[in-house]
């Protein structure tokens, strides 16, 4: 669904790509719990950070995802929206002084 929706994102058919983003949040939804510890944010781990990137859920990623894309579009209420779901799944598993949290 990622693929697909960055394609879409690429071809300028930015609601289609918005439409499979939160088609994926409702499936990562669907299959895993709220605070399920799988590796949502990438960058993490590029810094070496493994075990802090294993324990972020996905949807959280994918709430960013969406939230961005609205930015991107200068829809800034709907992105506030995303966003915002992103910061709380951040602090539900993240210790509270993560230096990620502060990224949003």
């Amino acid at each position: 669904m990622m693929q697909t929706a960055t394609a879409y994102w690429h071809l300028n058919r930015h609601q289609e790509c918005i439409a499979r983003l939160q088609e994926r949040l409702t499936f990562l939804r669907r299959i895993w719990p709220e605070n399920h510890p799988q590796i949502g944010f990438m960058r993490q781990c590029a810094r070496g950070r493994p075990r802090v990137c294993s324990r972020f859920f996905a949807a959280g990623r994918a709430l960013s995802d969406i939230g961005g894309k609205f930015c991107s579009l200068g829809q800034r209420q709907d992105a506030l929206m995303f966003l915002e779901q992103a910061l709380e799944v951040l602090r539900r598993v993240l210790p509270e002084n993560d230096p990620d949290i502060g990224g949003y």
